[in-house]
């Protein structure tokens, strides 16, 4: 997400997840950001319209990667690739911990708030899925566990290996039948 930061775009992404590790959402600025960014006023509004905006941007790069990883663990049979495929996204998200990691956990729970809004996953799979009462609430639950335990990793800035954390994942999903 955050490799091409060379580009106007990236720079504003990554000044504003920096604020966000030294402030609250709430008192950020279009100063604060373009000052942080090194680019000008004008450059922000040609990207963003708003602070709020901006948020949401980041959010959705955030929840198009859930999205997209997201229906292969859950529909994925074999154990060793659901694991292997969720070990891999938990390290996507962790290649954003320099950026993430000093964001306080306010600031957490408004990006978590956010990347929900636009993570459409749910909706999408249910969709999928036959009328079964049993099979749509086992989705659901899957979906719950999933989310839950990766909001917590994200909340607790990454203190427990990736593969680990995917490994209790599975050993729940499991669980459910």
């Amino acid at each position: 997400m955050l490799e091409k930061a060379y580009n106007a775009k990236g720079y504003i992404i990554e000044s504003f997840l920096r604020l966000l590790a030294k402030k609250p959402y709430n008192s950020i600025t279009v100063t604060d950001v373009v000052k942080k960014a090194g680019v000008a006023r004008a450059t922000f509004y040609r990207n963003y319209k708003s602070i709020d905006n901006l948020l949401n941007v980041t959010s959705s790069l955030l929840a198009d990667t859930l999205n997209k990883n997201l229906s292969i663990i859950l529909l994925e049979q074999d154990e060793n690739k659901t694991i292997k495929t969720l070990t891999s996204f938990l390290k996507e998200l962790s290649l954003l911990r320099p950026y993430l990691i000093k964001i306080s956990r306010d600031n957490i729970g408004i990006i978590i708030d956010r990347i929900n809004t636009n993570a459409n996953i749910k909706e999408a799979l249910l969709e999928k899925s036959n009328d079964d009462f049993k099979s749509k609430y086992n989705l659901i639950t899957k979906i719950g566990i999933i989310d839950t335990i990766v909001k917590s990793w994200l909340a607790d800035h990454y203190k427990d290996d990736a593969e680990l954390i995917a490994k209790f994942i599975v050993e729940k999903l499991k669980q459910i039948n």
